[in-house]
Formats: C-alpha cells, structure tokens, sequence
C-alpha cells in the first residue's frame, strides 16, 4: 500500500485532470495558446500560459472565476504533452514528481 508521500504525483495529476474538465473554457484557451507558440517555434512555459489565462475572465463548471494552483503546473504541463505532442518541443520545463508515473 502507497503512503500519501507516494500517492503524492498520482493525487497532483488527478487534481490537474479534474481541473481541465472544470475549467474547459479556460483550459481550451490555453491549448491554443500552446500550440499558436509552438507553430510560432517559440519557447513557453506552463507558467505564462497560466498567467495568460488569468488576463481573461474565465469561470469554471460551477460559475466560480477560473484559478489554478500552482502545485498541478507541472502536471497541467505533462497534460499538454499528452494531448498535444507537437508543442513537448517548445514546452519548457523542469523534472517534477508527476513524471515518475510515466504517463
């Protein structure tokens, strides 16, 4: 049985997946924002797509104003790989606990 250190990546990737349906508005918006970037061949990060979601008035599934955590940037970030591979190139990041689940 895994103890809650452990369990740690998989509870951070779970409340990022569970923030993406949340928030699809917002979580669209930053997508696009990745892959304009990425067809520009420039470098971004998690971190300015946060910040540049948080310049637009987005609300969640609930009508509450859409806001992210910073504990599930790094696992928002393995998101956008997995859904949009060609953006993993222009994606710039650092290792995080997420990665040990191998997703």
């Amino acid at each position: 049985m895994k103890n809650e250190k452990d369990r740690a990546p998989e509870l951070l990737m779970a409340q990022a997946e569970e923030w993406t349906r949340e928030n699809s508005d917002a979580w669209a918006y930053m997508v696009r924002l990745a892959e304009r970037e990425a067809a520009a061949e420039r470098k971004f990060s998690m971190q300015w797509l946060i910040e540049q979601m948080r310049k637009v008035d987005f609300v969640d599934a609930h009508g509450a104003k859409s806001g992210v955590n910073h504990n599930i940037a790094a696992a928002l970030a393995r998101i956008l790989e997995r859904e949009r591979p060609c953006v993993k190139k222009w994606l710039t990041r650092r290792r995080a606990s997420v990665d040990s689940l191998g997703r």
